[in-house]
């Protein structure tokens, strides 16, 4: 009854009229379109591959959909036969400095506030706009889209498709101030997270916990980032201000998997007192999940390092 299923549908049974929606390749048709965004181009590219690719098949391509997603009509104008050309052309009719805009905000995973773009893409006046200015027409361009999940914040939301954002991150990669704008990112939300940290036992933990939840994606991007450079000090920061928010929000595994990652970093061992933090926050979410054995190994290690560093409050949590 969907009528991005119905459209996939249609498209597929153009090219191949034996196509048939069943109980089989539904559930596959149905994430090729959640994946896709809901974008009828993007869908009817996708089903134009049905006469080679099964749904399944068509699903697991999509990492790098903006390479699957190159047959259209011969019908229909030039910039719409291939999802790249659609994109490529509402950027091309950007200003320079709209257009760097759009390419920064690639750095962040699932949206973020406006404040977020403003510290993280407009900083020092590097942008040569204001960055708010940029967002509406960008907004206007349908590049970018105002993000209805956090109705009850006060600084409004922006994101872009997953689709657009590939097309974006493409061009960031070449862009020279790519890891100054990833370094940026890290530490806006590093330093939400340590904001973060001392509410969630509090009268504020409900809606600092959606702020965290709200930016889910981008916390895994900086955290992920900071594995890849080896910066075990980050890493260790935001393990150990966020072990907190995954062990009340049920992210168990993903927690305990980036506090173990953070804890084997080979400089960690230098930083005793973020070291005690994640360690106490990797042995609560083992103690969590029921391994016992696991969690007092951790714990122990905590205690030592908290009687090291005479913090008597982190000896008696420990």
């Amino acid at each position: 009854a969907y009528p991005s299923i119905q459209l996939f549908t249609e498209r597929a049974r153009a090219v191949d009229t034996s196509f048939t929606l069943t109980e089989e390749n539904a559930a596959a048709v149905a994430e090729i379109c959640v994946r896709l965004d809901g974008l009828p181009l993007a869908i009817e590219l996708a089903a134009a591959r049905i006469n080679l690719l099964a749904p399944r098949a068509i699903l697991g391509r999509l990492e790098h959909r903006l390479r699957l997603l190159t047959r259209g009509a011969r019908d229909v104008p030039e910039r719409h036969q291939t999802l790249r050309q659609a994109i490529a052309w509402s950027y091309e009719l950007l200003g320079e400095a709209e257009r760097r805009l759009f390419v920064r905000l690639s750095v962040f995973a699932g949206g973020c506030t406006v404040e977020a773009a403003e510290a993280v893409c407009g900083a020092e006046g590097s942008l040569g706009m204001d960055v708010l200015d940029g967002i509406d027409a960008l907004l206007d361009a349908s590049l970018l889209q105002r993000d209805g999940r956090d109705g009850l914040h006060v600084d409004p939301r922006v994101r872009m498709l997953e689709t657009i954002r590939e097309f974006a991150l493409e061009l960031l990669a070449s862009d020279a101030q790519a890891d100054a704008l990833r370094d940026r990112h890290r530490e806006w939300f590093l330093d939400l997270a340590r904001r973060a940290a001392p509410q969630l036992t509090g009268p504020q933990q409900d809606s600092w916990l959606g702020t965290l939840a709200s930016e889910h994606a981008n916390l895994r991007a900086a955290l992920d980032r900071s594995m890849q450079l080896g910066d075990a000090e980050t890493a260790l920061a935001l393990g150990a201000a966020l072990w907190r928010y995954w062990l009340v929000r049920g992210h168990l595994r993903e927690g305990r998997e980036w506090l173990e990652r953070a804890l084997s970093l080979p400089a960690a061992d230098r930083l005793d007192p973020l070291r005690a933090d994640a360690l106490t926050g990797a042995g609560t979410v083992a103690h969590t999940v029921s391994d016992h054995h696991v969690a007092a190994s951790y714990l122990s290690r905590a205690l030592e390092l908290r009687r090291r560093l005479s913090d008597s409050p982190g000896v008696a949590r420990a």
